[in-house]
């Protein structure tokens, strides 16, 4: 009995059987359920999932790489070398955002939407809570607006680069509107006739509004066309 249970050991298993004991698919349970799944199949899987992740790492590799393709021309466009001036490229990107545009729309809205209730002359109330947070309200919007006049100053320079602040009649109107606002409440306080004057600029917020037509392209792209072809519609009005 010893040498045939040897014997066994000893010879080799044929071929077939071997290849038929690979390829013996392999058994597992899940809870309640059970399942068998080849050899093939998980290397198959395998291989399967690596080709997808280096298909996807390749996809966001190749959309990067013309980002900043991008972003470098357009540096180049407004005067900005990407290897020395770091922060005027930061600006630039932080403005040219979708998102930051979006935000800077909706801080227009907003201030539009509340100069209108204050037409009234008896709303807000003088002294009263209304007051204050209309004040406070106002007082966010003009900051905010100088932080976005701040961040396209830097990225595009005041007057010296190719597209700078000032060489553009839509950035001088946003410009002057700030401005006021922010001279209005610096020198608000002040006594006399100059702090009376200040206070009638205030009315120059209902501009506001227009710094709309700047942050939506399309009618930017009307007003500036209508604003062109007007000498030629008043010398045909003057004909006719």
């Amino acid at each position: 009995e010893l040498d045939e249970a040897r014997e066994r050991l000893i010879t080799p298993t044929s071929g077939k059987q071997a290849k038929v004991e690979a390829a013996a698919p392999i058994r597992f349970t899940i809870g309640h359920t059970r399942s068998k799944v080849s050899t093939p199949e998980i290397l198959k899987k395998k291989r399967d999932d690596t080709d997808a992740a280096l298909a996807l790492a390749a996809v966001r590799e190749s959309s990067n790489t013309l980002n900043g393709c991008l972003m470098r021309e357009r540096a180049l466009e407004v005067g900005i070398d990407p290897d020395v001036d770091h922060l005027r490229l930061h600006c630039l990107r932080l403005i040219d955002h979708k998102s930051f545009q979006f935000v800077v729309l909706m801080l227009i809205c907003a201030s539009s939407f509340l100069l209108a209730p204050q037409a009234d002359v008896d709303w807000p109330v003088p002294g009263s809570s209304t007051e204050w947070w209309v004040d406070a309200a106002d007082i966010c919007f003009t900051a905010a607006f100088t932080v976005e006049m701040l961040l396209r100053m830097i990225a595009l320079t005041v007057q010296t680069g190719p597209q700078a602040y000032l060489k553009d009649s839509w950035n001088c109107l946003d410009g002057f509107i700030v401005v006021m606002s922010l001279l209005t409440y610096g020198l608000s306080n002040f006594g006399g006739g100059i702090g009376r004057v200040l206070k009638a600029f205030r009315v120059l917020r209902v501009l506001r509004p227009l710094r709309m037509i700047k942050t939506v392209p399309s009618l930017k792209l009307v007003i500036d066309a209508t604003l062109v072809s007007l000498p030629s519609i008043m010398t045909v009005c003057a004909l006719g």
